[in-house]
């Protein structure tokens, strides 16, 4: 029987900056997600992979490894991949390696930019799980704007250069 990889696309899960209980986050949505189709698609594995760490807070990943053993799920975490499309290479890589299927769990606001991700770099993505929760105001707002960037770098070579700036961010603790 094939495997599955239920990988699940972080969305920066600190409480700094979001309205609403943590239940009602599009985060915390997509480890409901991830762990009620763990209870159904046979021989999968949730992965998150995520290497960010806030200057001033837990790694993001272990946000994720909390909310699915609280669900009463289990969880790989990889630590590797300080951005978006880092983790959906990453999980191309790991489906390719294993010989598995790929779904995908992502936030409705990260949602499009999953899926041009995905197709632009021909990852084998099977499906890709919205969830439906409370963003962060701001990263909502970045989240429309990148929409539109993300192809745009793409297409015009810059998506190197790009990356680059977001790890410098990221590696000085910030989102």
């Amino acid at each position: 029987m094939k495997k599955t990889i239920l990988g699940i696309v972080t969305k920066s899960p600190w409480p700094k900056g979001r309205r609403g209980s943590r239940e009602k986050q599009d985060w915390y949505q997509t480890c409901i997600d991830a762990v009620c189709w763990k209870k159904v698609v046979q021989n999968a594995q949730i992965v998150v992979p995520c290497a960010t760490q806030p200057t001033d807070g837990q790694r993001e990943v272990e946000y994720y490894v909390q909310a699915v053993k609280e669900l009463g799920g289990e969880i790989e975490a990889i630590d590797e991949g300080y951005e978006t499309v880092a983790q959906i290479k990453i999980f191309g890589r790991l489906a390719r390696e294993r010989k598995s299927d790929l779904i995908l769990f992502t936030t409705f606001t990260h949602y499009p930019r999953i899926a041009w991700i995905c197709w632009w770099n021909k990852i084998p993505v099977k499906k890709l799980v919205v969830a439906w929760g409370i963003p962060r105001p701001r990263e909502a707002c970045t989240d429309l704007v990148l929409i539109f960037l993300y192809p745009m770098l793409d297409v015009l070579g810059l998506m190197d250069w790009f990356i680059t700036k977001v790890i410098n961010r990221r590696l000085e603790g910030k989102l």
